[in-house]
């Protein structure tokens, strides 16, 4: 499972929160009605009809296997947690600047790299938040790990996973 695919989109679906309450009858819907537009026949002109179509299959197998589609919705969840952990740090960062600045009479604050005004706390809270990415990223790492363990075996995973790797570079249009 590539880990850097959005399933629910790649067949039209919403993703996030609402694509985690999507039935099995909504995925299989959302599945026909893109096969109907992205199938090889329907789009001879198109050299890469055949790999967006095996792009689409291979999204409604993870999604219609009960514990892929789990497995990828564990992922999108850490995904959210991580941007919105992310976003929560710009706004304190752009928050401390501004207090600083007020601090400082509205002086810019100094250049980046630069040591002057950061103290322990400052230090500390950076050293931090690479922790928090490096834990996130490990935790996406082993989850990735897994799911590969767990087919490791399969044949149809193995073709899937040389067809993915294939099309690694591709970058998918809808």
């Amino acid at each position: 499972m590539d880990t850097g695919i959005d399933h629910y989109k790649v067949l039209g679906l919403p993703s996030g929160e609402e694509g985690f309450k999507l039935s099995q009858k909504d995925i299989a819907r959302g599945f026909k009605l893109r096969a109907l537009k992205l199938h090889p026949d329907k789009r001879p002109d198109d050299p890469n009809a055949k790999q967006k179509f095996q792009k689409l299959s291979d999204s409604y197998e993870v999604l219609k296997d009960e514990s892929l589609r789990r497995r990828f919705d564990d992922l999108v969840r850490i995904k959210i947690a991580n941007r919105r952990e992310a976003a929560r740090r710009r706004r304190a960062r752009n928050m401390a600047a501004a207090s600083d600045a007020k601090k400082n009479g509205g002086a810019p604050p100094p250049p980046a790299g630069s040591q002057e005004g950061v103290g322990k706390k400052r230090k500390k809270a950076a050293g931090g938040e690479e922790g928090a990415s490096n834990s996130i990223s490990s935790l996406l790492e082993e989850a990735y790990k897994v799911v590969l363990r767990d087919s490791s075996n399969c044949p149809c995973c193995a073709d899937r996973r040389r067809r993915a790797e294939e099309q690694r570079e591709w970058d998918f249009v809808y």
